[in-house]
């Protein structure tokens, strides 16, 4: 089966489209990547690439990788960041124009925005195959969560895009249970247009990382967290938390990431007199996050209390489960229902500060074997759910059913 991916983001930036291709090509699929110049998350184009010299056609691990140009989306402003959304789908619906290549099937792999579908609506119409959009985020309601945009009629205007994006693709899946209800009703599709399919965990290159990089960490209880450090992640909850926990001199709250919120967290933390209690370690490779994780007693995961994010599933949540480590939410709806099904951890109200601080404390209580039981259940949840192996499995299923049976490029019911 032949495959174009379009994705807006892939390697050498670090996303889960990168392992989804690995994959296909495994399973002895032909897979061509398009895709933007690498600017995430720095916002500055990765060293070896320019907008005018590119590369523009790149081979890795023998997949053809085709780059679109586009306006790096700076530090994540507002201006420099609609100019980058704005300018790939553009300048990407181009090149679909002027560099074709044959396929069986297109699929999008889709966090925000959605803008990024527009070329791969173009690929399905020049093309006359299917389209599978793969969803990771929700719009417009990403764009208010965030809280980068609040200027209702942006978001309505967004709303009307994404409903007609959603009716022009033959298949949609979404990472979350809640996600499909939700595409479902925004796109006022049939049922046997939209499917579950949650992103899995990818194998992690450890020989990549040396582990005598690795910074010293403090003694006592250690709790850990990854990722993106942005508003969205609501470290202002986290950060009540461990002001109710100061006096626990033993609890160290373990950062790892950057974001925007970071200037912010670092505000707060000196204006609480946390320093001692807080690490703020900054941005490590994937092929790191392992070493991190067999230090931690617990892995920490919270989101802003907002209705999107109930429906979400962020990839850590994957990642810490598959890891053997016990974890602490604060998050509502899907997360805290897979805390409670797998036995993983505890699961605190996303936005409570208290019941964040109650959840660390009651984790700390535990023995190390109690708490070894739960990363062991948080495992095996994983194993069932999140294999990597039956998902890809899944979906080359699904993508070579719909190559099978094309549809009509104006699709819309």
């Amino acid at each position: 089966m032949r495959i174009l991916l379009i994705s807006q983001y892939f390697w050498p930036e670090d996303f889960r489209a990168n392992d989804i291709v690995l994959g296909l090509r495994e399973r002895g699929h032909d897979v061509v990547v398009v895709t933007g110049l690498p600017n995430y998350p720095g916002g500055k184009l990765f060293p070896a690439y320019s907008l005018f010299r590119g590369p523009y056609r790149e081979m890795w691990n023998g997949i053809e990788i085709i780059r679109s140009p586009l306006l790096p989306r700076g530090q994540a402003s507002g201006i420099k960041l609609a100019l980058n959304y704005v300018s790939f789908a553009l300048l990407c619906s181009l090149v679909m124009l002027f560099r074709r290549r044959k396929a069986d099937i297109v699929i999008c792999w889709m966090v925000s925005p959605v803008t990024q579908v527009l070329p791969a609506i173009v690929a399905k119409a020049l093309l006359r195959v299917p389209l599978v959009l793969w969803v990771m985020d929700l719009w417009p309601d990403s764009l208010f969560a965030s809280g980068r945009v609040s200027n209702g009629r942006v978001i309505r205007l967004a709303g009307k895009l994404t409903r007609w994006i959603y009716r022009r693709c033959d298949v949609i899946l979404g990472q979350s249970r809640r996600f499909v209800g939700h595409i479902r009703k925004t796109g006022e599709l049939s049922h046997d247009r939209v499917y579950y399919m949650p992103q899995w965990e990818p194998p992690v290159p450890v020989a990549d990382f040396d582990q005598g990089s690795l910074p010293p960490l403090p003694d006592g209880f250690r709790i850990v967290f990854t990722g993106n450090v942005g508003f969205s992640q609501d470290f202002g909850t986290i950060l009540e938390a461990a002001r109710r926990l100061s006096a626990r001199t033993d609890i160290h709250w373990i950062i790892i990431g950057e974001g925007d919120a970071l200037p912010w967290v670092r505000e707060r933390i000196a204006e609480a007199g946390l320093q001692a209690n807080f690490h703020l370690l900054g941005r490590y490779p994937f092929s790191a996050m392992p070493s991190f994780y067999a230090k931690a007693d617990a892995l920490l995961a919270t989101l802003r209390q907002v209705e999107i994010f109930s429906m979400t599933i962020p990839t850590k949540i994957q990642s810490y489960l598959s890891s053997g480590k016990p974890l602490i939410t604060a998050i509502d709806g899907e997360v805290a229902e897979i805390i409670s099904e797998s036995g993983a951890g505890f699961a605190a109200a996303a936005g409570d500060g208290a019941a964040l601080a109650e959840a660390v404390e009651k984790m700390a209580a535990l023995s190390e074997r109690e708490r070894a039981e739960m990363g062991r259940s948080g495992q095996e949840y994983f194993r069932k759910n999140f294999g990597r192996d039956e998902l890809l499995d899944r979906l080359t299923t699904l993508l070579e059913k719909e190559a099978e049976s094309p549809r009509d490029p104006d699709t819309v019911k």
